[in-house]
C-alpha cells in the first residue's frame, strides 16, 4: 500500500518520514505503528478518538484468535450466513457480474470543477478491517438485520442478543447526545427513539448504514464518489419516511456570544495523532475552521463548543480544555485535535 500523508482515506498513517516500503501484512503496520512517536491520549477508556489503525489492527486479532484470515472470518460468520452474495473484498471475485458501479473522483486541475471516471479500485490488505468491503444496497440491508432484529437474520441467529445489545450500549460520549458502542454511532434520543449508525468514505465511496432498532427501520446510501453527504442524505430519508420536515433536526443551536479573548485563545493549528490538520482562524471578524484546506463557517453554541457546517451536514466540535481552563485541542469529526500552534492566525 502507497500511503498519503495527506490523504484523509488514511488518517491513522501519520508519515514525515519517506522511502518507507508499502505497508501489505499486518506485521509491517504493527511495526509502523510501533516506530511512531505517539503519545496517548489518556488513560484506556477515558477519551475517544476514531482510528482506523485501530479496525485493521481488530483483524489481525481475528486472525490469530480464530486461526483463519480475516477475509474468510468474515465469509464464513457473516456474509454467507446473512446471505450477502454480492458482497467481497476484491472485484475480481465478481466474475463476471456486470452489474458493477464505476468510481468517479472530482478534478480540479485544469481550474474548473468536474467529475471524472477513475476506475481503479483500492486496495490495501492490511487494512481490509478499516473497510473495503465492496457490496451492495440490498446486501448491507442484509446486514443490518442484525441491529433491526437482535442478531438474527433470515432465521438464523448471527450474533447473541447480548453482544448485540453490547455493540449499541453508549460506551463513551462522542458528542453532547452520541455516543460509541462497538463500531457504531450511537444516539439515544433521535426523536424520541433510538438511531444506530456507521459511515464512511474511501477513493469514490460515500457511505452510509442507519438502523432505528425500536422502529424496526433501516436504511443505507452507498455513492460512487467521495464527499457526498452520505449521511445527511440519510437523516433526510429518515424525516421524509417518518413524516416530518425535510429539514427537520433532533437537536437545535442558539448561538453563543463568545468573548473576544476567549476566541483569541482557541485560534491556531491542531493536529491529531493520524495526521490530519485543523486551524481556526477569525476571518472577518467571525471564526472559520479550516480543514482540507477549505473554510468552514462555525458557530458557538456554548463558551467551549461550536458547530461546523461541512458539505450540507452539522457536525458538533468541542474545544479540549484542560484543569487550568486553557485550551488544549479539538474534539472534531470523531477525533482529538491536540494543539500544536499557539500563534494567532487571522486572514
Amino acid at each position: 500500500m502507497d500511503i498519503d500523508p495527506s490523504a484523509q482515506n488514511y488518517p491513522g498513517l501519520k508519515i514525515e518520514q519517506e522511502n518507507y516500503e508499502p505497508i501489505d501484512t499486518y506485521e509491517q503496520l504493527m511495526q509502523f505503528i510501533a516506530d511512531q512517536d505517539i503519545e496517548l491520549l489518556g488513560d484506556p477508556g477515558t477519551q475517544f478518538s476514531y482510528s482506523n489503525d485501530a479496525y485493521a489492527l481488530l483483524g489481525t486479532i481475528i486472525e490469530r484468535v480464530s486461526g483463519k484470515s480475516y477475509e474468510q472470518y468474515v465469509y464464513d460468520h457473516i456474509l454467507s450466513p446473512c446471505g450477502m452474495k454480492y458482497s467481497c473484498f476484491m472485484i475480481e471475485e465478481y466474475g463476471d457480474y456486470e452489474n458493477i458501479t464505476t468510481c468517479y473522483a472530482e478534478d480540479s486541475s485544469e481550474g474548473t470543477k468536474r467529475i471524472i471516471p477513475a476506475p481503479i479500485w483500492w486496495d490495501a490488505p492490511s487494512m481490509r478491517a478499516a473497510g473495503f468491503l465492496k457490496s451492495t444496497a440490498g446486501d448491507m440491508l442484509r446486514y443490518a438485520e442484525i441491529f433491526r432484529n437482535a442478531g438474527v437474520v433470515n432465521g438464523k441467529r448471527i450474533l447473541s442478543e447480548e453482544s448485540v445489545k453490547e455493540m449499541v450500549k453508549p460506551h463513551i460520549q462522542t458528542q453532547p447526545g452520541r455516543f460509541y458502542g462497538y463500531g457504531l454511532m450511537i444516539t439515544p434520543d433521535y426523536f424520541g427513539t433510538t438511531l444506530v449508525e456507521h459511515g464512511g468514505g474511501l477513493k469514490a465511496i460515500s457511505a452510509q448504514l442507519s438502523i432505528l432498532p425500536e422502529k424496526g427501520v433501516s436504511g443505507v446510501v452507498l455513492t460512487n464518489l467521495a464527499g457526498v453527504p452520505a449521511a445527511r442524505v440519510m437523516q433526510l430519508a429518515f424525516n421524509a419516511y417518518a413524516g416530518r420536515e425535510v429539514e427537520a433536526s433532533h437537536i437545535s443551536f442558539e448561538e453563543y456570544e463568545i468573548g473576544e479573548e476567549r476566541l483569541e485563545q482557541y485560534q491556531g493549528e491542531y493536529e491529531s495523532n493520524e495526521g490530519m490538520k485543523v486551524s481556526i482562524v477569525i476571518k472577518d471578524g467571525k471564526p472559520v475552521l479550516i480543514s482540507q484546506k477549505a473554510e468552514i463557517p462555525i458557530m458557538f453554541v456554548k463558551e467551549n463548543a461550536f458547530i461546523a457546517y461541512v458539505n450540507d451536514s452539522t457536525e458538533i466540535a468541542e474545544i479540549l480544555v484542560d484543569d487550568n481552563n486553557e485550551p488544549w485541542g479539538i474534539s472534531y469529526h470523531f477525533r482529538q485535535f491536540p494543539k500544536v500552534s499557539t500563534k494567532q492566525v487571522v486572514k
